[in-house]
C-alpha cells in the first residue's frame, strides 16, 4: 500500500490523517472535492502540519461492511459492480486512497464515499499496486453464501496484463451473464436492481484517540 498518510485519530464522527511528505500537499485538489458527492467531506486541519480532517458521520467502512454482510444470488455482483464504477467515477482527476478503512457507505449499502488524499500528482500517477492490493483483499474477504465464482474471478484477474477497473467490471458483468443467465434477453430490458440491504449495517469497534491532536481548524470545504 502507497504509504501517503498515517492516521492520529478516528472515532465514529470523523478521522484525522497527516501527510507523510507534508511538502506534496496540493490544496487544489480540494476544489475538485467540493461539489463531487464521492468524496468524505473534509476541512484542511493544520496546513502545516499537513493534517486532514474527515468526516465519517453515519458512514460504515468497506472493511466493516464486508466484515458483516453475506452476499445472497447475485448481490455480489451488485455490489462490486457499483463500487468499481464508484471508484472510476472518482479516480479520473484525484487521488483516491484505496484501502478497506478509507472507503465508506452508507447504512445501507447503497452509496460509496472515498477518502482523497490532497496530494501533489507525482506522488499519485501510479496506482496500479495500491488498486490491486485492494482487489486483493476483496477477494480474500467477500462473503457470499452462492456466488462463489466471484472471489475466484478476481484472484485470476489480478494476473492479467489487461489489469484495469474498466474491464473488471466488463469482466463481472460476463461473468454474471454465464452463472445468471437473464431469460427472455429480446423483451424489454428491466431496470437493474440497485444493492440494498434491509437491516443497516453499523461500523464495528472504533478505537478512540490515537495522538493528542490540535482543535484548531481551518475549514476548506
Amino acid at each position: 500500500m502507497q504509504d501517503w498518510i498515517h492516521e492520529l485519530y478516528r472515532d465514529s464522527n470523523n478521522i484525522l490523517v497527516e501527510l507523510n511528505k507534508k511538502e506534496c500537499l496540493d490544496i487544489e485538489i480540494f476544489q475538485r472535492m467540493a461539489n463531487d458527492c464521492f468524496c468524505l467531506q473534509c476541512v484542511l486541519q493544520d496546513k502545516e502540519k499537513a493534517r486532514i480532517l474527515y468526516s465519517i458521520q453515519n458512514k460504515v467502512s468497506l472493511h466493516d461492511f464486508i466484515s458483516q454482510y453475506v452476499f445472497e444470488k447475485e448481490e455480489g455482483y451488485q455490489f462490486l459492480i457499483h463500487l468499481m464504477e464508484s471508484a472510476i467515477a472518482i479516480n479520473r482527476n484525484k487521488p483516491v486512497y484505496f484501502h478497506p478503512k478509507a472507503i465508506f457507505l452508507d447504512e445501507h449499502g447503497e452509496n460509496f464515499y472515498f477518502m482523497v488524499i490532497p496530494i501533489s500528482l507525482q506522488e499519485w500517477m501510479f496506482t496500479t499496486d495500491q488498486i490491486k492490493e485492494w482487489i486483493e483483499y476483496l477477494y480474500k474477504n467477500i462473503q457470499t453464501t452462492t456466488a462463489f465464482e466471484i472471489p475466484g474471478y478476481l484472484i485470476r484477474f489480478l494476473n492479467c496484463k489487461e489489469f484495469s477497473l474498466p474491464n473488471l467490471i466488463l469482466g463481472l458483468k460476463n461473468l454474471q451473464q454465464l452463472y445468471h443467465p437473464k431469460r427472455f434477453s429480446f423483451l424489454k430490458k428491466k431496470k437493474e436492481s440497485s444493492f440494498r440491504v434491509q437491516e443497516a449495517i453499523h461500523p464495528l469497534y472504533i478505537e478512540e484517540i490515537k495522538e493528542e491532536v490540535s482543535d484548531n481548524q481551518t475549514r476548506i470545504l
